[in-house]
């Protein structure tokens, strides 16, 4: 049976605002270095079109993605700081806390999260999610939307309790991925608009790599044996965004 039927959908369309310039994106490859990709080159070779309003719109630069994990295994608190700018002299504007509650078998207990109206946010058992478009970087802080729905941002101090993650990285951390319009976009055996159509059903796709707004595929264990060779060789290519918008939707759970 097909996976799309087991996941926890994670199908984001949404409206922010983004990094103004290439001066930012120089600073974010200074700032983040060695743990993440080159952010300028990234632009160059994911520029097939003008996505300037791509990452102006709603999806940034990338993903934040908190790691609260080991405090709360550890028994301690995780907090989290929200700004209203990039400068930590002021006093937050929101905070957020979650603490490990051993009843019932145990959960995660969230404290201070009103204000957060995200897509990517699971706090159940077994997927604790909070991920948060990226939408710049700023004298050590990361801007993200906390709410998909009014644009509201706010900005959170760099630090070991989260990740971040440009889109590709972020794309090829998920469990799979599938158009959200067969029709206009359909599986290709090349890169190119123009090429042969090599698949036109529902599937999930494992991401494989990334050239300009396309993305090389393979098909899923899930919905596909991969003990055939003929299922085990096969490759295609979607696109996985176009000037203004993400072309898929992605999945982060089973």
């Amino acid at each position: 049976m097909n996976l799309i039927k087991y996941l926890f959908l994670s199908f984001i369309i949404i409206s922010c605002v983004s990094k103004n310039d290439e001066q930012e994106t120089r600073e974010i490859n200074e700032t983040i270095g060695q743990n993440h990709t080159d952010l300028s080159k990234e632009d160059n070779i994911l520029t097939e079109v003008d996505t300037s309003n791509f990452v102006t719109s709603n999806y940034g630069i990338g993903k934040v993605l908190l790691s609260y994990d080991g405090d709360l295994h550890r028994g301690n608190s995780y907090h989290l700081e929200f700004y209203e700018s990039p400068n930590s002299t002021t006093e937050p504007s929101e905070k957020l806390e979650l603490n490990w509650n051993e009843e019932n078998r145990g959960y995660v207990q969230v404290k201070g999260n009103k204000f957060i109206k995200i897509t990517d946010y699971y706090i159940d058992e077994p997927d604790y999610i909070i991920h948060f478009n990226c939408l710049g970087y700023q004298n050590g802080f990361y801007e993200v939307v906390v709410n998909e729905k009014s644009h509201k941002t706010l900005w959170i101090k760099e630090s070991d309790k989260f990740v971040f993650e440009t889109w590709t990285e972020y794309l090829k951390s998920t469990i799979c991925v599938s158009q959200l319009s067969i029709k206009n976009n359909p599986a290709r055996a090349l890169a190119d608009s123009s090429a042969n159509i090599v698949f036109e059903e529902e599937m999930c796709w494992v991401v494989l790599d990334f050239k300009g707004n396309w993305i090389k595929v393979k098909y899923s264990p899930f919905d596909k044996d991969m003990e055939v060779q003929e299922n085990k060789n096969f490759r295609a290519w979607i696109k996985w965004r176009d000037e203004d918008k993400l072309l898929i939707k992605y999945y982060l759970s089973y």
